[in-house]
């Protein structure tokens, strides 16, 4: 048998070098001209983070500060800031309306003999200045980087006798309302404006009854008075509301004794009438316009007589309530009330229907 040899031959060894890595990416060995690498050291670093403070409203970018990015950042920036236009004028302007305004927001105020007038803004812009038809124009340019709270003297009406609290940016606060309804206190919060919730301590939530009266009211740069109470209210705990309606009234719809019913105004109203022919109630000096609300509300209790009811006359001269309550008033403490959405205007009122009933009212109210 024949024998063949075997020619000789020869292999090439694999071109492997080290790789060295820095940075992410995709390597081919063959980019280096290899077959393959051998070892690969990797050391990419990571981002370059820092921390970082603000106390100014604006843009802030990493790379200004040399990271690429923040490890951690603190902020305290107020967003308050105002301004003051101080206008001055002669005696054509004296005793006039005046009004400021930047297209959203408007103030007015009545100029006096004094000759300027001060307001305070809250926004940049051009804000427009017109009084007796004679107008000007002012730049205002606010700035944001520093807190800026204000202290206001606030009038505060309320229950009477009542202690109102609240919490503003100095903390929790009150303030103790007279005989009439009425307090004073300062109310510090940064502008443009803060909702602040105040708290009755006499009054009672219409919505439930064991629980407190609270309102939350904005508050901003021009608020001189807050009312906590319902915005249709007549009469609330003691607090005859006389700058809103000219004040609580009472009479007897036919002739009788002017004795026979009562009216304290420190707490509760009482009534009480002693003949069944009359037919008495609370109403209001003045013809309250009903546009806006549907109901008339009372928070009342009776003797047990369940002749006492919610109502709305349409005039003084008529002797019969024009609405009444569906229900008869009780012998505890509840909300009643009376529609009068149909009513052009009215005298909201509530009264007894019989001999000797005594009624008792918390507060008297439209909404």
């Amino acid at each position: 048998m024949a024998k063949f040899r075997q020619p000789p031959y020869s292999v090439a060894e694999a071109n492997i070098i080290s790789k060295s890595i820095t940075a992410n990416g995709t390597y081919n060995a063959s980019s280096d001209s290899a077959d393959g690498y051998n070892p690969v050291t990797v050391n990419v670093p990571g981002p370059v983070l820092g921390p970082k403070s603000i106390s100014a409203n604006g843009t802030y970018m990493a790379s200004a500060d040399g990271y690429d990015g923040f490890s951690s950042v603190t902020v305290s920036v107020s967003g308050g800031a105002q301004a003051t236009i101080t206008v001055s004028y002669d005696s054509p302007f004296y005793n006039k309306s005046m009004t400021c305004s930047d297209g959203i927001t408007t103030y007015t105020e009545t100029t006096t003999n004094a000759g300027s007038t001060v307001f305070s803004v809250n926004a940049s812009g051009t804000w427009t200045v017109s009084c007796n038809g004679v107008t000007r124009t002012v730049e205002v340019v606010l700035d944001y980087s520093t807190q800026m709270a204000i202290t206001k003297t606030i009038t505060v009406y309320s229950a009477a006798s009542d202690t109102v609290s609240f919490t503003d940016v100095t903390g929790a606060k009150t303030v103790t309302t007279n005989t009439s309804g009425q307090g004073s206190v300062s109310i510090t919060f940064i502008p443009p404006s803060a909702s602040i919730t105040f708290t009755s301590s006499k009054a009672k939530n219409p919505s439930n009854l064991s629980q407190a009266y609270s309102k939350t009211i904005t508050i901003d740069s021009n608020t001189t008075a807050i009312y906590v109470m319902p915005n249709g209210a007549l009469y609330w705990y003691g607090n005859i509301c006389t700058w809103l309606t000219g004040g609580l009234d009472k009479s007897l719809w036919y002739l009788g004794n002017s004795n026979s019913y009562t009216l304290n105004t420190n707490d509760y109203v009482f009534y009480s009438a002693t003949n069944s022919q009359y037919e008495p109630c609370y109403f209001y000096k003045n013809n309250i316009t009903c546009s806006g609300y549907s109901t008339v509300k009372v928070i009342a209790k009776d003797d047990g007589f369940t002749r006492a009811k919610v109502g709305a006359f349409a005039s003084k001269s008529n002797n019969t309530m024009s609405v009444k309550s569906d229900t008869a008033i009780g012998t505890n403490y509840a909300v009643h009330s009376a529609n009068v959405s149909s009513y052009q205007s009215a005298y909201p009122n509530v009264g007894t229907f019989g001999d000797g009933v005594t009624l008792q009212m918390q507060a008297l109210w439209l909404e």
